[in-house]
């Protein structure tokens, strides 16, 4: 186990067992090959379990590759990976299931993801513990910022007034999510402002009015973040989904 998922190695605790792991068989039941975890939503991963002892039931638990984010000696919800609710497969059923919360910010591209099993006997006691076979599963933003031109942006500075210039994009929102985008710049120089806009759950395209004082030298400006972010609660909407950056430059040149 240690050579083929190391992670796995630490995660799991290796007992003796009065029954055979052949007592216990485990594998996903129709998972997409596909399967791919969305932050702010919810992923249910199908399992099949097939058992030799009549009277036992199956205890199924979330196991990720994810180093668990700890805030205030907990998990942090709006950064783990974690299960929704125990899951105990009843006496004698083969088809389960199990929820996995994903969380609004996850800082890897991919996760591996697996379900171990424990078979228990009427008095709880562990008979046999085996685990699905292990996925590699992307992270997939459900929400995607396009620019509608090239992210070099040429901005001409008039030397009293300064200058205003749009950014114009589209929001694609995939996953389902029909939610309203909050659509931020970051990164501008001191004096400089980018217009707060808000695209509308039946709308996709934006424009970004960007304002830079007269004392911004002429140049590049690089490193500026262009990003959208939603809610998937409305009722916390603190708690938000961001996608991934844009990289945008200005082009600064004096006015003749």
């Amino acid at each position: 186990l240690e050579k083929l998922q190391p992670w796995l190695a630490t995660e799991i605790a290796l007992a003796s067992s009065d029954a055979k792991t052949s007592d216990l068989l485990v594998d996903w039941r129709g998972l997409p090959t596909d399967a791919s975890l969305i932050p702010g939503s919810k992923l249910a991963l199908p399992i099949q379990a097939t058992r030799l002892a009549d009277k036992a039931t199956v205890k199924l638990t979330l196991l990720t590759s994810q180093v668990t984010p700890i805030l205030n000696n907990v998990p942090d919800p709006n950064k783990s990976l974690r299960q929704e609710k125990p899951v105990e497969m009843p006496v004698k059923a083969i088809d389960g299931e199990l929820v996995v919360l994903v969380p609004v910010d996850l800082s890897a591209p991919v996760y591996d993801v697996t379900v171990r099993a424990e078979l228990l006997d009427p008095a709880k006691k562990v008979l046999a513990t085996v685990y699905a076979p292990v996925r590699r599963m992307a992270v997939r933003m459900p929400i995607v910022v396009k620019l509608s031109g090239p992210e070099r942006i040429e901005a001409i500075l008039d030397a009293k007034k300064g200058t205003m210039l749009k950014i114009q994009g589209t929001i694609e929102r995939l996953a389902g999510v029909k939610a309203d985008v909050a659509v931020a710049l970051t990164g501008l120089p001191a004096g400089a402002k980018a217009d707060a806009v808000t695209v509308k759950a039946d709308a996709s395209d934006f424009t970004l009015n960007v304002t830079l004082p007269a004392t911004v030298p002429a140049g590049e400006i690089k490193g500026l973040k262009l990003s959208g972010s939603f809610a998937p609660d409305a009722k916390l909407p603190n708690i938000r989904v961001r996608s991934r950056d844009v990289e945008v430059t200005l082009v600064v040149t004096q006015a003749k």
